[in-house]
Order: structure tokens, then C-alpha cells, then sequence
């Protein structure tokens, strides 16, 4: 730690020093399609980051036998992709319970043969890697091992437990010590243990020079990426409502993708939704995100768009993953079209000029609805189903029908939604200065009455005025309006889902943003 400055961390150069030569271990390959076909025999998706970190553990122990290497590599490549999964899940009432429950199931699989009964892949896999691994391990390597996987898995918990409470780490002592407890840096060590067969003494484990560079690698390790992505982590961190991924899901019904391909999209609608995010934030000077302070106020601006930027590049790169000449394409056409609807949202509110409702649609359609479709057209892009042109249209139709409902729906809940100002401020929207679709039906059928034009134009912060400004909407029926425009939409996505044969999942996400226009806007709570 920088013992001037107490906020930062100076992390060591390790590998500018490292006096050995780079060396990869010969069974690399042989070990690499081993681990895969096991990851396979138990139906988790190999994903290709995989690879990565078994040619990283390949060059980390260049000099252990195949099968040592091959057991080293099961292990890292199954925790690396249940890392990712749960890294994706929605922390919420309703999933919280059996997240925990299924965490914690994977937590016992290290234990005797007989002993236990895995209720996930995952944890089934773990058990049998742990049976193989019983057979050589050393005493002393177990219980380094055990150990320091109860404390990994302690900090996971309440991990977890903190994102669902919204509770952040209060000082910089407490971060290191839950990064380096989640980094699994130790492991790292026993590992290298086991796979050169060795049993190192207790005595070596407890040196304080040894700690002090088992501290030092995991530090490297564990933050190497987080310098330059760290306000995009720390939105990350904070529990959003994963809408989007689900309606993925939803409409994977209909296209039947293979599941690889539905983990690569996942990933780059998650990506770019949260890179968004933070430019969204800085472009209207939101102060607040999901309950917790932007991104940029944290971080700063430059900072913020530097992380959103490079994120944003990442994706394209995600992009050619696919091997399919069209899919950048679709990913590269959709941000061109999500940046010019971002761009016209804009002009009109830095230029106060109100645009008729037809305007604002369009604008909706390329702004919100660039991920969707962009969704939408790589799922078609891998699907093995060949959908007749009829069927597409009624889909493209669906999409558009759902983004219209998303941002209307949310132009709606910002000025009513006692939810909305919990994790964001009250009427965000008025204090943006934002022409969202109640304050242009409003301007547009009351153009001779300039109370709130003039309200809107201040980009006012206080509630007096902001309370004004709902009450004026409320008696020209904007209101209203907009929840009966909100029903029409969601009625147009059932009947668009019914002329597609059905699609429970999809029902049920209308379903839920459809829940809050069946009470009165004027006691409306989300």
C-alpha cells in the first residue's frame, strides 16, 4: 500500500522481474480437449475464455505431468464459468433463495464419495473432480485447500448478501481483504503444490516474506483489469433488474440458438446496456443509479467515458467470437443507431425544442430499442429454425411493440413511481430537462400555457417546483395519456405473442411491466 497517499494501492511488478524463462507445458492441447470433453460429459458450456486460463495455468506449471495438469485445469476452468454465471445473476427476492441454496450446495460438494447430493452440474462436477483429487493429494495440501475454499466461499456469501441489501464495504482494508479471500490466489498456490507433487511444511505457509508474496500475486492477479474498468465494475456491482437478458431468453423460445451462442449475447447486451448506462448518466447528469451514486461522480467524467468507451470496443472484439461474417456487422449497425437516436434525445432537450409524439417513437425505436433488436438479429443470425417471412415480421413487430412499452413505460414510472425515486431522485426526468412522452403530449396540447415549458427549462432540483410540474400533467390529463397509451402497447405485445403461437416466458415479462397501470396513477408504488 502507498503509505503517503492511503486511497491508493501501488501493486508490484511481478512478471518485469521474474527471473525465469516463459515456458508452456508440453500436454497443453491434450489437456485443454480433456477438460473441455469433461465440462461437455456434464452439460456446462465451455466458453471460449476458457481457454485462456487453462494456456495460463499451462504456463504456470510448464513442468508437472498431464495428468496433474489436466486435474489443475478442470478445476479452474469450472469455477471460472460458474464465476460468470453467478456474476449474471439477478439479485432479487425471488432469485436470491435459490441462488444462495445452490452456491451453498457447491460450497459442500468437497466431500467424501456417498456424501452428498449435488443439485447442480456444477456441483456435481466439483464432487467428481474432489474423488480424483483425494487420490494423490497430501494431507497437508488438502487442508491448505479446504481451508482456503470455506474462507472463498464465507466471502461469497456475504458478498451476495451485501449486492441484495445494497450495502457497499466501508473502508479500503476491508476491500483488500475480500479481494484477495474471493481471488483465490491460495488456490493457486496449492495447486502448483499438488501438480508438482510436492507437501510443503507449515512452517513455509506461515513465513511472513512467503504471505507477504502470496498477497502480492493475488493483488497482481485480482486487479489487474480493475484500473481501467472501474466505474463500469462498480455499476456492475450494484443490482439492476436484468430485464433485458430475460426477454433474451424469452425470445430464444421462438429461435431456438444454441446455448453457446445465447451466452455470447447475453454478454454483449450486458456489456453494452452498462456502458450505456454510464454515458447516459453523464449526459444528463443524473446524480443517482440503481439507489447509489453514478458512476462518474465516484470515478469522475473522463474516467467514466474512458471505461465506457473501452468497453464498448470489447464488445465489438466479443463480436468475432461468432466466425460469422455478418455478426459485427449487426453489433456495429445498432450502436450507429443507438448513438443517433442518444444524439436527437439530446438536441431537443439542449435546444428546447419539443418533438411531436411520432418524433419521439422513432427516436425510441433506434435509441432504446438498438439492443433489442441488435438481440433480435443475432438470435436469427444462429437460429436453426428457418422462420418464414410472415413470422419475422411479426416478431420484428413484437420488438418494436416492447421497446415503445419499456421507455414509455419508464417516461411514466419517473414521474409517478414511488420506486423510481428510491433508486433514482424524484421526477428525475424534470430535473434533466428531458422531453419524455407526458411532458410532450402536454407542451403539444397546451401550447399556450408556458408553466411547464418554463418549469422544464430550469432543470430545477427542488420538489416544490417538480411537484408543480406532475400536478399541471395530471390536469391536462398527460398522465393519464400516457398509462392508456402504455395498456394499448402491452395489449399489442399479447396479441402480437398469440399470433405467434404463444410464448409463456415473454407473457409473463409483459406481464410484469404491465403490473403497475393497473392502480391509480395518483397512489401508483412500483
Amino acid at each position: 500500500m502507498d503509505m503517503v497517499n492511503t486511497n491508493s494501492i501501488l501493486l508490484p511488478d511481478l512478471i518485469s522481474i521474474c527471473p525465469f524463462k516463459a515456458e508452456c507445458n508440453l500436454a497443453y492441447e491434450t489437456a485443454s480437449h480433456a477438460t473441455e470433453a469433461w465440462l461437455n460429459s456434464y452439460g456446462i458450456p465451455y466458453k471460449e475464455s476458457t481457454q485462456k486460463f487453462i494456456l495460463g495455468t499451462a504456463l504456470s506449471i510448464p513442468h508437472c505431468s498431464q495428468a496433474r495438469l489436466r486435474d489443475v485445469c478442470d478445476l479452474w476452468t469450472l469455477l471460472v464459468v460458474a464465476d460468470d454465471i453467478l456474476d449474471n445473476v439477478p439479485i432479487s427476492e425471488d432469485v436470491d433463495g435459490s441462488t444462495q441454496q445452490l452456491l451453498k450446495n457447491v460450497t459442500e460438494s468437497l466431500q467424501t464419495a456417498g456424501s452428498f447430493k449435488p443439485l447442480t452440474p456444477f456441483a456435481a462436477a466439483l464432487h467428481d473432480w474432489w474423488q480424483r483429487i483425494l487420490i494423490n493429494i497430501t494431507p497437508g495440501c488438502r487442508e491448505r485447500f479446504l481451508t482456503a475454499y470455506g474462507t472463498a466461499s464465507e466471502a461469497m456469501f456475504l458478498h451476495l448478501a451485501n449486492k441484495k441489501n445494497r450495502q457497499t464495504i466501508p473502508d479500503l482494508d476491508t476491500y483488500i481483504k475480500f479481494r484477495r479471500d474471493t481471488g483465490l490466489g491460495v488456490h493457486i498456490f496449492v495447486c502448483i503444490e499438488y501438480s508438482l507433487e510436492l507437501d510443503s511444511i507449515d512452517e513455509c505457509w506461515e513465513n511472513d516474506a512467503f504471505k507477504c508474496l502470496v498477497d502480492y500475486a493475488i493483488d497482481a492477479t485480482s486487479w489487474a483489469n480493475d484500473k481501467i474498468l472501474q466505474p463500469y465494475n462498480y455499476l456492475k456491482s450494484l443490482p439492476g433488474k436484468n430485464i433485458r437478458i430475460t426477454l433474451i431468453h424469452a425470445l430464444n423460445y421462438w429461435f431456438k440458438a444454441p446455448e453457446d451462442k445465447i451466452i455470447i449475447i447475453d454478454d454483449i447486451i450486458d456489456k453494452l446496456h452498462n456502458a450505456s448506462l454510464l454515458i447516459d448518466d453523464i449526459e444528463d447528469g443524473s446524480l443517482i443509479r440503481r439507489g447509489a451514486a453514478a458512476a462518474h461522480t465516484v470515478y469522475g467524467i473522463p474516467f467514466t467515458i474512458n471505461a465506457a468507451e473501452f468497453t464498448c470496443c470489447a464488445t465489438i472484439k466479443i463480436g468475432f467470437k461468432f466466425d460469422h461474417p455478418r455478426a459485427v456487422f449487426i453489433i456495429v449497425h445498432h450502436l450507429v443507431e443507438l448513438h443517433n437516436g442518444q444524439g436527437l434525445d439530446i438536441w431537443w432537450r439542449d435546444n428546447h425544442v419539443c418533438p411531436s409524439e411520432d418524433e419521439y417513437c422513432q427516436m425510441i425505436v433506434s435509441k432504446c430499442g438498438g439492443l433489442f433488436r441488435m438481440a433480435i438479429e443475432l438470435l436469427r443470425l444462429f437460429s436453426p429454425i428457418q422462420s418464414d417471412m410472415r413470422k419475422n415480421e411479426l416478431i420484428d413487430d413484437l420488438c418494436q411493440a416492447l421497446t415503445l412499452l419499456f421507455q414509455i413505460r419508464d417516461d411514466y414510472c419517473n414521474l409517478i413511481s414511488e420506486e423510481y425515486t428510491q433508486s433514482k431522485s424524484y421526477c428525475e426526468d424534470l430535473s434533466e430537462g428531458k422531453f419524455s412522452f407526458p411532458i410532450i403530449h402536454a407542451l403539444n396540447i397546451r401550447p399556450d400555457d408556458s408553466r411547464l415549458g418554463d418549469i422544464l427549462k430550469q432543470r430545477t432540483y427542488y420538489i416544490d417546483l417538480k411537484q408543480e410540474a406532475v400536478q399541471l400533467l395530471h390536469e391536462f390529463g398527460s398522465i393519464e395519456y400516457t398509462r392508456g397509451i402504455c395498456v394499448k402497447l402491452a395489449n399489442k405485445c399479447y396479441e402480437l405473442i398469440d399470433k405467434l403461437e404463444g410464448n409463456l416466458y415473454l407473457k409473463m415479462a409483459v406481464d410484469q411491466l404491465a403490473a403497475i397501470f393497473q392502480v391509480p396513477a395518483e397512489t401508483k408504488v412500483e
